[in-house]
């Protein structure tokens, strides 16, 4: 005897389709709000908060850098006084660029541990319309050699980027605009090749670097002197009316252990950027420049942060 198997229902069958594109739709829609939920975080976050706008002023710019050389004062793991000095520097950058003043939320990422203590890589960053464009950083140590209060070397070059900052906050660019403050860079007896490693790697976690422009003594003239030992620097094609090309060989990589030589062995378009040559060793460096000045080569490095941001920077 033959048997057959008993056909489903038409609406069975029809119930059973319903069930299973009902349940595609639910998959469909869970996956869609899901990536509709991530992309809004990642939009978000990438939102600029609100900043303020401040013009770049000569007297503001000196006052700063009176500041950090005259009261924050020598700044080093070299003594007691030198290394609490370096926590002033760190709390003065945050008070300049915070919420109170310009608006820059600032990050904080770890330095190197020193037998004095260890002081953070800060940074902060201005986000520009392409987040897969490689960013433009701009970088000044905050320490200052030992014996000496750092004037030139770096309270000019900290004391610019905070200016600058404020300067461009209210602009948009297609590249993110980083700056970031170093704990060592003015102080050859410091870790500087390894902090300058620790910022590479905070630069490569990112979209990258398109150009780096490691900034330092900025009172002594208008006009910025620029070197790279790449000789391909874009910011050397950017320097029309502001500034001009010094070679490196003149200007920088003294020992090869400073910000810019490191970043430069490690693959990045590296320059430095400033008003006159490197100090010496024995250079006091405690005369404050005149306030024009300052102006002066705080307006012609923000020029060149505005034309190396753009697309074809």
């Amino acid at each position: 005897m033959q048997t057959s198997e008993n056909p489903t229902p038409p609406a069975s069958r029809r119930w059973v389709v319903i069930f299973l594109m009902s349940l595609v739709w639910l998959l469909l829609s869970c996956g869609l709000a899901m990536w509709l939920y991530f992309h809004h975080e990642k939009t978000q976050a990438r939102e600029e908060p609100s900043r303020y706008v401040t013009r770049i002023n000569g007297r503001n710019v000196a006052d700063d850098v009176s500041k950090l050389a005259k009261v924050v004062g020598e700044r080093n793991p070299g003594s007691a006084d030198a290394a609490k000095a370096m926590e002033r520097a760190v709390a003065f950058i945050e008070g300049s660029l915070g919420q109170s003043n310009p608006g820059h939320p600032l990050k904080r990422d770890p330095g190197p541990q020193t037998e004095a203590g260890a002081w953070p890589i800060l940074s902060a960053r201005l986000a520009g319309k392409d987040p897969h464009l490689p960013a433009i950083w701009v970088v000044a140590a905050y320490d200052s050699r030992r014996g000496s209060p750092g004037v030139e070397f770096n309270a000019t070059g900290v004391a610019s980027l905070i200016a600058v900052a404020g300067a461009i906050s209210g602009e948009s660019f297609p590249r993110d605009v980083v700056f970031a403050f170093v704990p060592h860079g003015a102080d050859p007896k410091s870790p500087v090749a390894e902090t300058t490693g620790l910022l590479g790697k905070l630069m490569r976690a990112g979209s990258g670097a398109e150009t780096v422009l490691c900034v330092d003594a900025m009172g002594t003239g208008g006009d910025l002197w620029v070197s790279s030992r790449d000789a391909q620097c874009r910011a050397y094609r950017k320097l029309e009316g502001i500034g001009h090309v010094v070679g490196a060989e003149v200007l920088c990589f003294h020992d090869d252990f400073d910000v810019v030589s490191v970043l430069f062995e490690s693959g990045f378009s590296a320059a430095r950027v400033g008003t006159r040559e490197p100090a010496v060793p024995d250079e006091g460096d405690d005369v404050l420049p005149a306030p024009a000045t300052l102006a002066a080569s705080s307006g012609h490095l923000a020029e060149l942060v505005r034309r190396l941001a753009a697309k074809d920077g």
